[in-house]
């Protein structure tokens, strides 16, 4: 079976790189106050937040570190809305070893 896959411009995989690592950020920037983030009364609901929907290229190493990251390590107020979706192009994950 040949499996056909398409190339990304140098625009689309710098917008990866750049969302990536943002991602990957987001734990250290809630840990340290640098987003400003106020929850409020913890009963009361944040404001329409829209759904967002994340694709993690590859279930190598980083891409199941970014995995765990987002569903394990954000507040469930911030993930709550986030369809997160891990995209691997073999049969197994782990990377190649």
């Amino acid at each position: 079976m040949t499996r056909r896959f398409r190339l990304l411009s140098n625009n689309s995989m710098r917008s990866l790189f750049n969302l990536t690592l943002t991602l990957s950020l987001l734990p250290f920037s809630f840990q340290h106050g640098q987003i400003p983030l106020d929850l409020g009364n913890t009963n009361s609901t944040l404001p329409n937040v829209p759904n967002k929907r994340i694709a993690i290229i590859g279930g190598g190493t980083a891409g199941i570190i970014m995995l765990k990251t987002l569903i394990t390590d954000l507040p469930e107020e911030v993930t709550r809305n986030w369809e997160i979706v891990l995209f691997e192009q073999r049969d197994n994950i782990g990377g190649l070893w």
